[in-house]
């Protein structure tokens, strides 16, 4: 049996309007019952056969304030031939627009910068479809890039060193939210390794120097980083810039170290690393005597290693000798010597010696001598007594001889000399050629 049209239509508001006024039937989750007012939707329409159901929609007014929720609420009356009236609460929640995301951050790289941010608090009453970001300036002035729902965006084609500042909004079926709060970073890389290490050794320290990387990677150097190694072990020292003096290091003791550069984006590679061993210049050689020998008249100078080498092997000795008649010279012997000999004993002369020994740290402070060269050459001690008493024989041998001889031819008239000629026998005078002779022998020739 069909109903009429008109019957159902009128049974269906004073349903509404029953309901409406009482109020505890209709709440439930997303009903808002304030009295009176309740108007028919525009979605409500009525069965138009027979065995189908009529839906109507009924809006309630929106309350001021607590303790209704804020939220419209609509009313499904279906009507079917033969049954009784019944009704249902179904929601209709309209959606806003999300908040803003939070903790939007900046990975800078090469020409590149990564955007990662944290969800919003809200959603707007309705899912994330994905979020919008916008940067500037970029090489087209400003850009704008959409990416799903995910927390992180890859933006390429800046310029690295250029500062650029970005901002994240999130979108739903309302509609894209208000964006973060602008950050700024500039895209970069990672800065290039120091070259030119150099490692000068010192007196139980060293002094390190490099040459600074180029910088293209648009961020400038912060400082580097010396990585200082020994026996397995190392540690790190900081500075800001070359040169960088390390000391409490041991003479003796193989190092080695490198250098690295960092910027705001990390640290470069570590550099070629360089070998050093700190020391400092030796001691004074001790000198052991200056000696004089009397029969070749050669002086000898003797000494040993110094006690302490300074970290680095002895190379060499210096002599400086100076004598007091105003001869001076120098002299340089190999590290395995440990004497010296010159002949330049002047007797009454006093000689002086100064030697110093060497390494690749520098020279020792000298050990000075002196030697006093006696006046009268005085008989060798190491003379074999045989040959001492040989020589006094031969004179006494030569004395008793001269005795003997003096003797046997005592003092008288001497006869005449072969060369001399007696006033009987001489020999006509010749004259040479062109001469006369004179009137006597005893006047010189007188030329013609």
């Amino acid at each position: 049996m069909r109903l009429p049209l008109t019957l159902v239509i009128t049974a269906v508001v004073l349903s509404a309007v029953l309901l409406g006024a009482s109020g505890e039937l209709l709440r439930g989750p997303g009903w808002v019952s304030n009295g009176p007012g309740a108007h028919l939707g525009a979605g409500a329409h009525s069965p138009s056969t027979a065995g189908t159901s009529a839906s109507l929609a009924i809006l309630a007014p929106l309350p001021s304030s607590p303790p209704w929720s804020p939220r419209p609420a609509g009313l499904a009356i279906t009507l079917e031939e033969g049954a009784p009236l019944t009704g249902s609460v179904v929601p209709t929640t309209p959606s806003t627009v999300p908040s803003a995301p939070l903790n939007v951050t900046l990975h800078p790289s090469n020409g590149a910068i990564n955007v990662s941010w944290q969800p919003p608090l809200s959603d707007g009453g309705a899912p994330l479809k994905g979020y919008l970001v916008v940067w500037s300036p970029s090489v087209s002035g400003s850009g704008t890039h959409s990416v799903g729902v995910v927390l992180h965006a890859w933006v390429s084609g800046l310029v690295n060193g250029q500062v650029t500042t970005f901002q994240v909004a999130a979108r739903n079926g309302a509609g894209t939210g208000p964006f973060s709060s602008p950050v700024s970073a500039a895209p970069g890389t990672l800065p290039h390794a120091p070259t030119g290490l150099r490692a000068f050794e010192g007196n139980g320290q060293v002094t390190l120097s490099w040459v600074p990387p180029t910088n293209p990677a648009g961020y400038p150097i912060q400082g580097y980083t010396v990585n200082l190694t020994v026996a397995g072990s190392s540690a790190l020292y900081g500075t800001l810039a070359p040169p960088l003096t390390i000391g409490a290091l041991t003479n003796g003791v193989s190092y080695r170290a490198a250098v690295q550069s960092f910027n705001a984006l990390g640290p470069s590679s570590w550099s070629g690393g360089v070998p050093f061993t700190p020391a400092t210049s030796p001691s004074p050689p001790p000198v052991q005597s200056a000696t004089l020998d009397t029969q070749t008249q050669v002086v000898t100078l003797s000494w040993s290693a110094p006690t302490s080498t300074g970290g680095s092997a002895v190379v060499n000795y210096t002599i400086l000798w100076a004598s007091s008649n105003g001869s001076s010279g120098v002299a340089h012997v190999g590290p395995r010597s440990t004497h010296w000999s010159i002949a330049h004993a002047v007797p009454g002369s006093t000689l002086s010696f100064s030697l110093v020994a060497a390494n690749r740290m520098g020279r020792s402070s000298p050990a000075n001598v002196s030697l006093l060269i006696p006046s009268t050459p005085l008989e060798s001690s190491s003379t074999p007594p045989l040959i001492v008493l040989g020589e006094l024989t031969l004179v006494i041998i030569v004395v008793l001889g001269l005795l003997f001889m003096a003797t046997r031819n005592p003092p008288g008239p001497s006869a005449p000399s072969r060369t001399q000629v007696s006033s009987d026998a001489r020999a006509p005078a010749v004259a040479p050629p062109g001469y006369s002779l004179p009137p006597s022998d005893a006047m010189p020739y007188n030329r013609r």
